[in-house]
């Protein structure tokens, strides 16, 4: 069984100040994604890769996210995540080796939220609700994942959480 971690980043500066690419995290941004982290403590979660668009953002919520948690997985910066759809955001995971097990995907919306939605197949009730309704900053879905990662379909995963 595989799962798949799902995390919008937290949030950003404005634009005024910073091109998009280089916004960095707000406090209340850094104070979410450590709040993330926590909960994925608290709940055992396991990351092998990490895949994550390569704006500062994305970059600063992983780190927040990895120090809370303890985690240490294998980190790839993947600068297509930075504008992608949902299917490119598919097309990356099915090219997974198969004996990775549990991958956490940093990135932004609407593809985050876009991808979430298409691929839930079942869950606890209020968990997909609130996935139907909103993907707000610092959200992570985690999903069972039963399919090889290049077998990967939409309603493809069981929704285990949604954390915000």
């Amino acid at each position: 069984m595989r799962r798949l971690h799902l995390l919008r980043h937290a949030h950003a500066a404005p634009t005024g100040k910073y091109r998009d690419h280089d916004r960095p995290l707000t406090v209340g941004g850094r104070e979410a994604a450590a709040h993330i982290g926590r909960a994925m403590a608290a709940r055992g979660d396991i990351i092998d890769i990490a895949l994550c668009s390569d704006a500062a953002r994305t970059r600063e919520t992983l780190d927040v996210v990895l120090k809370t948690c303890g985690a240490t997985p294998e980190l790839q910066l993947e600068p297509g995540i930075y504008q992608a759809e949902c299917d490119e955001l598919a097309a990356l995971l099915r090219a997974l080796p198969d004996d990775i097990r549990n991958v956490l995907v940093v990135g932004h919306n609407p593809a985050v939220a876009e991808f979430a939605v298409a691929f839930a197949n079942g869950g606890p009730t209020p968990d997909i609700d609130r996935l139907n309704r909103f993907f707000p900053p610092a959200a992570l879905a985690v999903f069972k994942v039963e399919a090889p990662w290049n077998e990967l379909s939409w309603k493809g995963g069981q929704l285990l959480a949604f954390l915000s």
